[in-house]
């Protein structure tokens, strides 16, 4: 995990909600695909209906296809605090998941654009 990170803001969403950031240092370039961590930030607490469980901020690592426009998400950490701060609340580490089209208008379409170089 990204214990010393920089963190970048590079996005935030349209209702000022959350924000994104991206640690620059941790992109890994392979071929097409890029990977790094990225970070949410949230301004009120975010909720998992399931088991109630209240988070503030979320850690995630992704692989970017920039060639197929697509993302997947390989790691994810939940914290109890902002900015990556107090306990993690919930984990999934080494997920196993397909990767999913990049959603035009969306932050993940920020990310993507700066990691990949797109306009």
């Amino acid at each position: 995990m990204t214990v010393f990170a920089e963190w970048t803001k590079v996005g935030w969403s349209d209702d000022g909600e959350k924000t994104a950031y991206i640690d620059f240092q941790s992109l890994r370039k392979n071929g097409n695909k890029v990977k790094m961590w990225q970070l949410l930030d949230y301004k009120t607490v975010q909720i998992f209906p399931k088991d109630n469980t209240r988070h503030l901020s979320m850690l995630t690592r992704n692989e970017y296809d920039c060639s197929d426009e697509t993302d997947r998400h390989l790691d994810m950490f939940w914290y109890s605090e902002n900015m990556k701060e107090g306990e993690i609340v919930f984990s999934y580490p080494n997920m196993k998941i397909e990767p999913r089209a990049i959603i035009p208008g969306s932050i993940d379409e920020t990310l993507f654009k700066r990691v990949c170089g797109k306009k």
